[in-house]
């Protein structure tokens, strides 16, 4: 009995591709410094609020429990509406509340 060894085609990356990654890799990018924005406003939000280190430290945890929570929703929204769709209108959202945090 012989078995046949399949080999895989060279697949090379197509637009689609590189675009997906690389609009995933800005929103990433964005997230992280979202992250780090937040990190560096500690201090002024401490002084603001008159608390301390561990109190204000909370605001990181409860935006990355609400962060963690909505990746999970969108992706299962992601798998019925399709992913194009969600990935567009969480980034509309997302800058829409960005553009309205300027304010």
């Amino acid at each position: 009995m012989t078995t046949a060894v399949q080999s895989h085609p060279q697949q090379s990356l197509d637009r689609t591709t590189v675009l997906a990654l690389a609009a995933m890799g800005v929103a990433v990018f964005i997230v992280a410094n979202d992250f780090t924005a937040l990190a560096v406003a500690l201090p002024a939000i401490e002084k603001q609020f008159d608390s301390d280190v561990s109190t204000v430290q909370w605001v990181i945890n409860a935006y990355a429990l609400t962060f963690g929570v909505l990746i999970v929703v969108g992706g299962r929204l992601a798998d019925i509406f399709g992913r194009k769709r969600i990935f567009l209108l969480g980034a509309a959202v997302f800058a829409g509340f960005s553009l309205l945090e300027d304010r």
